[in-house]
């Protein structure tokens, strides 16, 4: 799909990201009528709708007795939809990525993809899977549309389902951000995404655990409806102590060692007392990344 059909998609939805209020889209600029604010388009003819002048913000958080351990207790996905099938090339990372979207029945539902980078990535699952898509980036130049995801430039309550694939990661105030997400979907809406853990730096902030995960969910006031390690820990590993050596090298290499770190976990489960050693403890030792699903609670404002 062209950018301008993807900004005619979207324009409905524009806010100013200083203020949330609803812009006036005309043909060479974008008015916030609440605080005057005026944004431009690029020289690709995209809406640049990131701040042009400071904001303050601030996150509100809730000290508890329990504070230094974090509850992830929510039962791994189902894989409620298809929309990999029969796409060829997807990696299994992948593949178990975008097959854990949650399917809509809506035909009118949306999807924001949050930090998007190049479109035709996501957009097909996405639209597999029910949505409309729409999405922007901070500074990618495939992006349709240009805002900050400190500051989400669309209306509050608009959308149907978040996404964020490997972009959490690189964002300098997180908590910001799924406050933001959390804004801007619909009650009982969802946020779908992935960030790294044991993947190595790559212009990235905040890697994180599956406890940071479900902290910051909860504490922007999301549900969780699942949370999950990825599988390519060695991979990244590999990855990014060998760069640009080919994939057939660190497959021949992860296999045998993963498959030993597999028995080296069963075997200790054998003679290990308590929890160390379990499969679960195993898994969530040092996955690549964490995925998770989390849910707007239909009660939310």
């Amino acid at each position: 799909m062209p950018i301008k059909d993807d900004i005619l998609t979207a324009r409905e939805f524009f806010a100013c990201p200083f203020c949330n209020s609803k812009l006036i889209v005309k043909a060479d600029e974008l008015f916030c009528t609440t605080c005057d604010q005026v944004y431009g388009f690029d020289e690709f003819g995209r809406p640049d709708l990131r701040l042009q002048k400071p904001k303050n913000v601030s996150v509100e958080l809730t000290l508890s007795p329990d504070c230094f351990r974090e509850s992830t207790e929510a039962p791994m996905p189902k894989r409620i939809n298809h929309t990999v099938r029969g796409v060829p090339g997807l990696s299994r990372t992948a593949k178990h990525y975008y097959s854990s979207i949650p399917v809509s029945e809506d035909k009118n539902a949306v999807c924001l993809d949050v930090g998007c980078g190049p479109v035709d990535i996501k957009r097909p699952f996405i639209e597999r899977a029910g949505y409309t898509y729409i999405g922007f980036d901070c500074d990618s130049p495939a992006a349709p549309i240009i805002g900050d995801a400190h500051a989400i430039p669309f209306i509050s309550g608009s959308f149907d389902l978040a996404t964020g694939h490997a972009v959490m990661e690189h964002f300098r105030y997180p908590w910001v951000v799924v406050e933001e997400v959390f804004r801007i979907l619909k009650p009982g809406g969802y946020f779908h995404g992935w960030v790294a853990f044991i993947e190595g730096f790559h212009d990235s902030y905040f890697h994180m655990t599956h406890w940071a995960v479900s902290s910051l969910l909860r504490n922007a006031g999301f549900e969780i409806r699942w949370i999950e390690p990825d599988i390519n820990n060695l991979w990244f590993v590999l990855h990014d102590m060998f760069p640009r050596v080919p994939g057939s090298f660190f497959r021949a290499v992860c296999a045998p060692v993963s498959l030993a770190h597999r028995l080296w976990f069963r075997i200790g489960s054998a003679f290990v007392k308590g929890r160390t050693a379990t499969e679960e403890i195993r898994r969530w030792k040092v996955p690549g990344g964490v995925m998770f699903l989390a849910e707007k609670p239909e009660l939310a404002g």
